[in-house]
């Protein structure tokens, strides 16, 4: 039993070290030691352990856009996290799915998983994830040519998160920066400006109905 305590304190060391790496943009460092974690969960049977390692390691894939590599790491975090029965995980990770389908423009299967990611946050009251999944069906907007409804949405989980002082990570960052600019293409600058500022003054509850009603009419 120590020794897989050690272990498993050795491993969220390892992860620890790798998120502060992905912050700092030193991505092949990051790499190392959240694969070291990963190894040492493995070994040591630490499931925990390897599916937030698995976790993470999706997002550094996210960052050097490998895509479908990601869409694997968060299946595999996805299955574990589902067997451990770790409910705000498992929203956590249907969310980042969706995210990677968006990613590869796939868009009926990133919508459903999407979907699944709030139903769950709604079902256990999981408020905390709503922010999270608003900005996730923003993106979902701006690529079914819906830029206004975009716009508004991340400026409703924008606020939201300042409300708790949560910032985004690199990641999210990269992914919410991608699906911008592509809303940009589709609407004039003042007018996007104007609509996020509209949607910081959304209650966030009005923000989830707007993304449950968009997800029920998405086009493939």
């Amino acid at each position: 039993a120590r020794e897989f305590d050690n272990s498993s304190a050795t491993a969220r060391v390892l992860t620890n070290l790798g998120l502060v790496a992905i912050e700092r943009d030193e991505l092949s460092k990051a790499d190392r030691f959240l694969t070291g974690a990963l190894d040492i969960s493995r070994q040591s049977g630490d499931k925990n352990g390897m599916a937030e390692a698995l976790r993470w390691l999706a997002d550094l894939a996210i960052l050097r856009q490998r895509y479908e590599v990601a869409e694997g790491l968060c299946r595999e975090s996805l299955t574990i996290f589902r067997g451990l029965a770790m409910s705000g995980y498992i929203s956590n990770l249907l969310a980042r799915l969706g995210v990677c389908y968006l990613l590869m423009d796939r868009i009926e299967e990133a919508n459903g998983f999407l979907a699944e990611s709030l139903r769950l946050a709604q079902s256990l009251d999981f408020t905390e994830r709503y922010f999270g999944i608003v900005g996730d069906f923003a993106h979902l907007a701006s690529v079914q040519h819906q830029p206004e409804l975009a716009a508004r949405l991340w400026g409703a989980a924008e606020r939201a998160r300042e409300a708790v002082g949560m910032s985004l990570t690199p990641a999210d960052r990269l992914i919410q920066d991608h699906f911008i600019h592509l809303a940009c293409q589709q609407i004039d600058e003042p007018i996007f400006e104007a609509v996020w500022a509209e949607g910081r003054e959304m209650a966030l509850e009005e923000a989830v109905a707007c993304a449950v009603e968009m997800s029920r009419l998405v086009r493939s």
